[in-house]
């Protein structure tokens, strides 16, 4: 009987493991799609950070940022706030894999669509491209952390790189979306 127990629970305990989730899976997207998506394209730096819960029992972080340089739907200066799922409200924490996690001071290029009462990132993650200082100057860094991409094909569901393979220079980068949105 003691080792039926036992087998119980360590049945129980892989099956947990197994079940906890590390990625979300989503359809992939370029930095067209993104850009078209998009009510607003900036570069933005992350002044303040809360987590709340709904009234649902979702938590989700409100991201209060100021624009660096407004590409599409946003003024150089202007004060931004978009959300994002997951956090840690009333003692009580939601991971959710795929939503970036920003912080006081990170600076990213962001993509953002209208979603219930404010803007979130377009495709999770995949819109989130965060800047780093590097010895050459500004680098944006790939989007995507905590997803695994995916295409439809006629042959169904195929993997996916992300819109951005490599760090890329933040000028070259943001010279590219420029010319998307204005292509629009």
């Amino acid at each position: 009987m003691r080792l039926a127990w036992r087998a119980f629970w360590l049945l129980a305990v892989a099956a947990l493991q197994a079940s906890t989730a590390d990625a979300a899976v989503v359809l992939a997207l370029d930095l067209a799609d993104m850009t078209g998506a998009a009510q607003v394209v900036a570069e933005i730096e992350v002044t303040r950070t809360h987590s709340r819960r709904l009234a649902s029992g979702q938590i989700v972080t409100d991201v209060e940022a100021v624009v660096l340089e407004g590409i599409k739907g946003a003024v150089d200066g202007e004060d931004l706030v978009l959300f994002t799922e997951g956090g840690i409200a009333g003692g009580i924490g939601a991971n959710v894999p795929g939503e970036p996690r920003l912080r006081a001071g990170d600076r990213v290029v962001a993509f953002l669509e209208p979603a219930g009462e404010g803007l979130r990132f377009v495709g999770m993650s995949q819109g989130c491209f965060r800047v780093i200082e590097s010895p050459t100057g500004a680098v944006v860094r790939p989007g995507g952390a905590g997803l695994v991409l995916v295409r439809r094909t006629p042959a169904g569901l195929r993997p996916a790189g992300p819109a951005l393979a490599a760090p890329r220079a933040l000028s070259t980068f943001l010279d590219e979306v420029r010319a998307l949105a204005a292509a629009r």
